[in-house]
């Protein structure tokens, strides 16, 4: 049975969906619908008690985006990101900055990390397509 999910943490998650930055608008427009490869991501996702911004479930891969809000949370984005890669998670965190003027080279790194972590989880080539 599936971990029932603390309500705020629901609650905040929608709200944060519908006010995406335009950077986190832009990656999602790459990533939905499987785009990436043929991936399925997830936007913020929760995943015990924390959000992540994009979750690939398949590839046990997250992407943090930081903007303004992270100013100041260095030592939560650090407890968090422990927290992930104790379940196994790796996690990508790029700033806004950095991947608006990197695109290309971002985008690369994600679909990248994404195909070697399910060769890494040893999962097949289409296994990650239907979950």
């Amino acid at each position: 049975m599936a971990e029932k999910k603390d309500p705020r943490l629901v609650a905040f998650a929608r709200e944060n969906r519908k006010f995406d930055n335009p950077t986190a608008k832009r990656v999602w427009g790459y990533l939905r619908a499987r785009r990436a490869n043929g991936f399925k991501w997830r936007r913020e996702q929760i995943i015990g008690p924390y959000i992540v911004d994009f979750w690939c479930a398949a590839a046990q891969l997250v992407i943090e985006l930081d903007g303004d809000s992270h100013v100041g949370t260095e030592a939560y984005d650090q407890r968090k990101d422990q927290f992930l890669e104790l379940q196994g998670i790796e996690v990508i965190r790029v700033s806004n900055v950095e991947a608006n003027e990197q695109w290309q080279e971002f985008l690369d790194h994600v679909c990248c990390r994404a195909r070697s972590r399910v060769e890494e989880l040893g999962i097949s080539g289409e296994d990650y397509r239907v979950t």
